[in-house]
């Protein structure tokens, strides 16, 4: 029996002259506040009718009354919502000098105001922490608003936050829905992936990663040319499934050659064999003496036993997230013989420091504060590690 497809959020038909009016009646009503210094424009609108604006707005460290500036800003998005499709985001001053810490990949251009001093990072570096968190956050992924399976209740039920899933999985389920325009967007936003992992070989040569990296720069072009000239396929439902598919056989690929680099030059850990993240953002699983076999079996069982999709990492993946505030304790209290060591750890640091500043920004001036899931980020660092959980439950885990 052939899937049925309802297809949802089609890719509109817009002019790139659309975009521009919107953001510059943006830009003309926020400057008008006397903390706006400047305002920068996140990656290109390469595909109208399926890009959106994506915006970042740097404000004076405090700011006397946000509630106005975000009353403008929802006007001008509730009459731009087709290429609005979320909020801006608010960053101080000196966080936005660093912001090539949080975005190493993505254009960033000023579009109104002040030109801001922004700092230059190793590239290499902050792309190989950028691509572990990617991978942490993303796991085996499949995106969460295509996703159901029949007479699986537990999944019918929390199929909008599913987004991890392995291609041993794939079969046994049935795409209900597709977000035609979500998911052009996030097939697109792969190419980043790409970018990050091309960053890290220009330092860390390796011919297999080279093969596949040309690989995958055709698959991306591919997919662009296809993106831009949307309407003219006519089936749209089969094309998207087979985006899907694609997608999870590359991260199946980019996990199996990060987690080589990864143990060769970055990273050491001596931990128990099983080490379980529980809501980070999902349920992770990180064991010793990875492969993908492995994980597919693993993640199989699991999936079985619990109907929950975990994903099966490397362990190796896991040692960034321990460079947290008190991380130390926390591996005291529960009674774990652990060793680690990160190569960037100074990096790390920083990068956390970064992200606890722009909280308490946030904090300060009753702002929103953004998910830095956006940008391949994790949350706030009091939840990089939830729970611990080890030899006590190893029964459950073998």
């Amino acid at each position: 029996m052939k899937n049925k497809f309802r297809i949802v959020n089609k890719k509109l038909n817009l002019s790139f002259s659309k975009y521009i009016d919107a953001m510059d009646e943006f830009v003309n009503k926020i400057k008008k506040f006397k903390e706006i210094i400047s305002i920068y424009q996140i990656g290109e609108i390469n595909a109208p009718g399926s890009s959106d604006i994506d915006l970042i707005v740097v404000t004076k460290d405090k700011i006397s009354n946000f509630e106005d500036i975000n009353t403008t800003e929802n006007e001008v998005i509730s009459r731009h919502s087709t290429v609005f499709i979320h909020g801006v985001w608010y960053f101080g001053e000196k966080t936005f000098e660093k912001i090539k810490l949080l975005l190493p990949i993505f254009s960033i251009k000023k579009i109104y105001g002040k030109k801001i001093n922004i700092e230059v990072f190793n590239e290499t570096n902050v792309s190989i922490i950028h691509l572990n968190t990617v991978l942490n956050s993303n796991g085996k992924r499949l995106y969460q608003e295509f996703l159901n399976k029949n007479n699986t209740s537990y999944l019918s039920k929390i199929s909008l936050m599913l987004d991890a899933l392995w291609p041993s999985f794939f079969d046994n389920f049935r795409i209900k829905v597709i977000n035609e325009r979500g998911l052009l967007n996030r097939v697109n936003g792969s190419k980043y992936e790409t970018k990050l992992l091309k960053n890290i070989h220009e330092n860390i040569k390796d011919s297999e990663i080279k093969h596949m990296l040309t690989q995958y720069d055709k698959k991306h072009k591919k997919f662009t040319q296809k993106r831009q000239k949307w309407d003219e396929i006519s089936n749209k439902a089969t094309e998207l499934e087979n985006e899907i598919k694609s997608e999870v056989i590359k991260t199946n690929q980019v996990i199996t050659f990060f987690y080589k680099i990864l143990r060769k030059n970055i990273v050491s850990i001596d931990a128990p064999n099983n080490i379980l993240l529980v809501n980070y953002p999902r349920i992770n699983l990180y064991i010793k003496n990875w492969s993908a076999d492995k994980s597919n079996k693993l993640s199989k069982k699991y999936f079985k036993l619990t109907g929950r999709i975990i994903s099966v990492l490397p362990q190796e993946f896991l040692v960034q997230l321990l460079y947290v505030k008190n991380v130390e304790s926390l591996i005291n209290n529960n009674k774990i013989n652990f060793k680690f060591h990160h190569k960037l750890s100074k990096l790390l640091i920083e990068q956390r420091n970064i992200i606890s500043t722009y909280y308490d920004y946030c904090d300060i001036n009753k702002i929103p504060p953004i998910s830095f899931s956006k940008f391949g980020k994790t949350n706030r660092k009091q939840r990089f590690v939830n729970k611990i959980i080890f030899n006590k439950f190893k029964n459950k885990l073998n």
